[in-house]
């Protein structure tokens, strides 16, 4: 049995959509200094827009 086929572009979609309604946390590959580093952001869904908020002391965030 191998993996399972990939989503197509719309199951995706849905798929990031839903996200925040059955999700309690998420992370968010960022840059800082030329080194990737994970953000540990808060997020919301309002009017259809995700909005994603991180500490100011996240190197990412500056």
């Amino acid at each position: 049995m191998g993996p399972p086929p990939p989503r197509t572009g719309q199951e995706r979609l849905a798929g990031t959509r839903a996200m925040p309604a059955r999700e309690a946390d998420c992370r968010v590959a960022a840059a800082a200094d030329g080194r990737p580093h994970p953000v540990p952001p808060s997020f919301a869904r309002h009017d259809g827009v995700v909005l994603l908020a991180t500490p100011p002391a996240m190197p990412s965030s500056r």
